[in-house]
């Protein structure tokens, strides 16, 4: 191992665990550190960059593409880019949900020169307590995330009940039992156990012969001028997820009410639904509101017709 080379951080788990909630949880944690961020989003626009807490000047979006089909050629010269500065000391990666490790870690593994300049401690792979186990259900890709990781964190505790995360935990461990398992809340998250090198933690790798895959999910991406109602938005989509929602798997937005200063922030994980603020409107901004949705046999102009009636 290159012990010049900077640590590489993986944050996999699938649509909704909660992994902008780590990223963020590491970036408060760790203030003076300085950090190299790439954030992949599925959708053709970035929702999770307007809400990770920018306390570095390196941070990259790959949107409209999941960086772990086969050695992604963005994702590459992003990394050949970040190599070259040196304005940062660790590098961390947050995967779109529907990404395969694998295919992040390949070019890590077969390409020498990457190696000069980045050394894997940690794929942390998380797990929504409360949804891991429908999860594994519907999805490969999502068994496929716990495998790889070499600590596995099980997220949103606070959720479920006790003898439920019992459970939960020997699920997770049973797709990957090598791991180390470390659980917690919304409001206290492990990060120093999580970003913890320990000589008994798994190094990631990868089979001998490997073909990077996922599920096939597509993306719809939405984008309004017009101010929305958050009652009116919260109440027609959580009448959605209840009734209409079978192939959704996952929806965000963030959106704006004029009658209030900051940005409002929706999203889905199967059939929950959360409102929370996210940081004020700056003057001048343009008060767009963005929504993505994620999942199989999507219609656009469904979703457009439902969206605009919550128009204030």
């Amino acid at each position: 191992m290159n012990t010049n080379a900077k640590p590489v951080t993986i944050l996999t788990g699938f649509l909704g665990a909660g992994k902008t909630t780590v990223l963020n949880a590491i970036l408060r944690s760790k203030k003076d550190s300085r950090f190299a961020i790439i954030e992949n989003e599925v959708g053709e626009i970035s929702i999770d960059g307007e809400l990770i807490v920018k306390n570095t000047d390196s941070f990259t979006e790959l949107n409209n593409g999941c960086i772990c089909c086969s050695i992604n050629d963005s994702f590459v010269d992003t990394l050949r880019k970040i190599s070259q500065r040196d304005d940062w000391d660790e590098l961390i990666i947050e995967a779109t949900g529907i990404a395969n490790p694998a295919g992040i870690i390949e070019p890590f593994k077969q390409l020498q020169w990457l190696q000069k300049y980045f050394q894997i401690p940690n794929v942390i792979a998380i797990a929504d307590a409360k949804n891991i186990e429908s999860q594994l259900k519907v999805s490969e890709t999502a068994a496929t995330q716990l495998a790889f990781g070499n600590k596995i964190y099980i997220s949103k505790t606070e959720e479920v009940l006790e003898d439920e995360l019992q459970s939960i935990k020997k699920l997770v461990k049973d797709f990957n039992p090598l791991a180390q398992l470390h659980t917690g809340s919304k409001s206290a998250i492990p990060i120093a156990e999580l970003l913890k090198s320990d000589e008994l933690s798994t190094s990631p790798s990868l089979p001998s012969e490997h073909k990077p895959k996922h599920d096939h999910f597509e993306a719809i991406t939405l984008v309004y001028d017009q101010a929305f109602d958050e009652q009116k938005l919260f109440s027609r989509l959580y009448t959605f997820l209840i009734v209409q929602s079978a192939d959704v798997y996952r929806f965000k937005g963030v959106f704006n009410d004029s009658r209030r200063p900051n940005k409002l922030v929706i999203q889905s994980v199967m059939k929950s639904l959360y409102v929370e603020e996210a940081e004020t409107w700056n003057e001048g901004d343009e008060r767009k509101s963005k929504f993505v949705f994620i999942g199989k046999n999507l219609q656009s102009k469904g979703f457009d017709r439902m969206l605009k009636s919550c128009f204030l």
